[in-house]
């Protein structure tokens, strides 16, 4: 994107629209880690293989991660939807359903209210744009390029 506005006053002007799928410093895909988490947690080399990786800890990490952002997302939909005090974006679950079917319900029904709100203007999000959005509250670490962790440390003095 180019602002021409900013251009004119001498400033930064361009901006790199992402997308969805990219997950904030990491280098392996959010469609990807939904699709390994859809598979058996418990065949690891076959997650490995999906995620792109070699390593079965950075496979049980990304696992876990995914998991909080699925949840963290869950909520996040769940308040939006909750204003709206319509019968078209109720959604009844049970409790034999897991939290990834709820999740994908959740998102469609986000998108059906997009519809209804903005009509043809409305945007339709995909699932890996909210795992992507809640990724950083689930992973607060820094980028993989700091090798070391500065805290202060309490004067002890």
């Amino acid at each position: 994107m180019i602002c021409k506005r900013a251009k004119k006053l001498g400033k930064k002007y361009t901006r790199r629209l992402l997308p969805d799928f990219l997950l904030p410093y990491r280098v392996i895909r959010s469609d990807k880690t939904l699709e390994a988490l859809q598979e058996d947690p418990g065949e690891l080399e076959k997650v490995c293989s999906i995620l792109g990786c070699i390593d079965l800890r950075t496979a049980r990490k990304y696992l876990e991660h995914v998991e909080k952002a699925i949840k963290r997302a869950s909520l996040a939909i769940t308040e939006r939807l909750s204003r709206f005090s319509s019968k078209i974006f109720t959604t009844h679950f049970s409790p034999e359903e897991d939290f990834i079917s709820c999740f994908y319900s959740l998102v469609t029904r986000y998108n059906v209210l997009q519809i209804h709100l903005y009509g043809g203007m409305g945007t339709q999000y995909s699932p890996t744009y909210f795992i992507g959005l809640n990724w950083n509250s689930v992973h607060r670490n820094k980028p993989t390029t700091y090798v070391s962790d500065l805290r202060l440390y309490p004067d002890t003095s």
